[in-house]
């Protein structure tokens, strides 16, 4: 797959990864009994949580593999409290 073939969005919280596997061209003389990697549409949505910054989400795809990278608010980030004596 090509990264243009790919189409990553932000809805109402949740990331939508869509896009289409192209059909493996045929070669001669080959012979089919199982493909792991169907062809076609496909559509993966998965839901987020309220503390996500949508501003800085990132996606690349690097050596066949989407990196989707979804950081947290700074509102929702721990703070450690120092405990005075």
């Amino acid at each position: 797959m090509n990264p243009d073939q790919v189409d990553v969005e932000l809805r109402h919280g949740e990331l939508w990864i869509t896009g289409e596997r192209p059909t493996p061209a045929e070669q001669e003389g080959w012979t089919w009994h199982r493909r792991e990697c169907p062809a076609g549409k496909f559509r993966r949505i998965v839901r987020l949580s309220e503390d996500v910054d949508a501003e800085h989400i990132d996606a690349e795809y690097r050596d066949g593999t989407l990196h989707i990278t979804v950081p947290k608010s700074e509102s929702a980030k721990t703070k450690r409290i120092t405990v005075k004596a």
